[in-house]
């Protein structure tokens, strides 16, 4: 076991056991298998949070003329 295998231990348990709960429920199943051939529902499913994700965390919408909150210019 690697020296600084107990320092990280608790920290990997506790993010392996958040990230195996569910955070919700389909009513299809899903599966990626053509995701690079084909449209996919998977695919969609990431994009849609990822959207989510920036559009919470990164104000500004696109064409509004607002820049987004990172990107703003300040006054030389």
């Amino acid at each position: 076991m690697p020296s600084w295998w107990p320092v990280l231990k608790a920290d990997h348990d506790a993010t392996r056991e958040f990230v195996s709960k569910p955070i919700g429920k389909s009513a299809d199943n899903m599966y990626s298998y053509l995701a690079l051939v084909q449209d996919d529902p998977t695919v969609q499913v990431v994009n849609m949070a990822q959207k989510a994700y920036v559009e919470h965390y990164i104000p500004g919408r696109p064409g509004s003329g607002e820049a987004a909150g990172a990107l703003r210019r300040r006054a030389v």
